[in-house]
């Protein structure tokens, strides 16, 4: 949780302030959810972005042409994928339209974790190793290009089932990647 909010938002002001929240550790994001509660008598006018500590920027939400006050909502984004979340985020909430005003209360930040795993061709059912059940599924959506089935067992992303795919599934299985 943040500890330099509240404060308030300039109006008509596209720089906005910015919060910043150091995060120890290491590891790999998987997807951050970012949760904002902001009083505005207007928030349409309201803007906001995270950046990591490598200076990827999401932005959160982006002003509309809504007249409704208030925002306590949490965005949830998958834009910091594969990073380490060690060092300084930032989250910047601005107000780029003029007349009203608000305060930004409160964040929270939370770094869903995950560990990347790197896809095995051939690797059909996501099991990790190239099998006779990675055939299978191979066999049984050979020469489809119908419908999103076809997926299972297109290791050459050309948008179909062919022998090309079965070439990859019999090399991997060959190299002993089970």
């Amino acid at each position: 949780d943040a500890t330099d909010v509240p404060i308030a938002i300039p109006d008509d002001n596209a720089a906005g302030v910015t919060s910043t929240i150091a995060v120890a550790g290491d590891g790999t994001v998987a997807s951050l959810a970012v949760s904002l509660n902001i009083d505005h008598t207007w928030r349409g006018d309201l803007e906001a972005f995270v950046t990591s500590p490598s200076g990827t920027s999401s932005r959160l939400f982006n002003s509309v042409s809504d007249s409704a006050d208030n925002v306590n909502w949490t965005f949830l984004t998958n834009a910091f994928w594969g990073e380490n979340p060690q060092g300084v985020w930032q989250i910047t909430v601005a107000d780029v339209f003029t007349i009203d005003t608000g305060t930004w209360n409160s964040y929270s930040v939370t770094a869903n974790m995950g560990q990347l795993i790197e896809a095995v061709p051939g690797d059909a059912d996501y099991d990790g190793d190239v099998d006779l059940s990675d055939l299978s599924i191979l066999a049984a959506n050979y020469g489809r290009t119908d419908d999103g089935l076809w997926k299972l067992g297109d290791f050459d992303l050309d948008f179909d089932v062919d022998l090309s795919d079965l070439g990859a599934l019999a090399t991997h299985y060959a190299l002993g990647e089970a």
